[in-house]
């Protein structure tokens, strides 16, 4: 039998919306974890923008110290790494959130303003031991770091290791600094050899050192500084030179806080 065609209209009606796995964290500082974003249908116009939101003082997501933007032309999902913050000024329980809002959306299912939240629920961590005096770095046989340190300021700095043969140092089992820590994304990127944070703490708070100390980090290659004045830190390469009295270390004279990194990558031959 001969049958007439029959006309079908056929409406979309997948819905749109944001899915994201797991929902919540309950972590401490200094860890790292990751979720996965995806939407729920392939939008029917693409691409799909997301703005991501988060205090950016107390944690790095997907590897940004600053909000940023996730896109999206279908349904495969992406996973978000993010790192909480080692933040010695509050150590309390507290929860924070990484906001995930579409920006622009040519798709009726995909408004602009949609959001989906993840939530991160941070233990309060003891506090990680008190760091040493630079100038008695001096005396550990093992250590990666050595000073020259004028007599009158050997009590007022202290040095605190970030990295210690290529291995960032860790508190409670995890780590304690993370890329973040280090004031510039990428950094690491270089073969990060030795760190070491140079402060100044209460009662003395210098924030210039007068006639400068001479700060030592074994191994030879590039020093990088990041210099505790500048928000946000920025890296420069730093002269360097060897001494006689600490052999297979490189140095550099210093005259305010801040972190000295050795990379075993010099910056300028990439």
């Amino acid at each position: 039998m001969s049958i007439t065609p029959v006309s079908v209209s056929i409406t979309d009606n997948d819905n749109g919306g944001l899915s994201i796995a797991p929902l919540a964290f309950q972590l401490a500082e200094g860890l790292t974890n990751s979720y996965t974003i995806r939407l729920l249908s392939t939008p029917t116009v693409a691409p799909i923008t997301l703005l991501v939101e988060f205090p950016t003082d107390q944690v790095n997501v997907n590897g940004n110290i600053a909000p940023f933007t996730l896109t999206f032309s279908d349904t495969t999902p992406q996973t978000i790494p993010f790192t909480v913050l080692a933040n010695s000024d509050n150590n309390s329980p507290r929860t924070i959130t990484i906001q995930h809002t579409i920006s622009s959306s040519g798709a009726a299912e995909y408004p602009t303003g949609t959001q989906a939240v993840v939530t991160l629920s941070i233990d309060e961590l003891p506090p990680p031991p008190a760091s040493p005096t630079c100038d008695s770095e001096n005396f550990s046989a093992d250590g990666v770091v050595r000073t020259g340190v004028p007599d009158g300021l050997a009590n007022a700095i202290n040095c605190r290791v970030l990295y210690h043969n290529g291995g960032a140092t860790t508190w409670l089992g995890s780590p304690l600094y993370s890329t973040a820590h280090l004031g510039v994304p990428g950094l690491l990127d270089l073969g990060v050899l030795q760190a070491v944070d140079i402060f100044s703490p209460p009662p003395s708070n210098l924030t210039y050192f007068q006639n400068g100390i001479v700060l030592c980090l074994r191994g030879e290659g590039t020093l990088i500084w990041l210099a505790a004045s500048h928000a946000p830190r920025t890296a420069e390469i730093i002269g360097s030179y060897t001494v006689p009295e600490f052999p297979g270390f490189t140095c550099a004279s210093l005259f305010e806080p801040g972190t000295l990194v050795l990379v075993s990558v010099d910056p300028l031959t990439r």
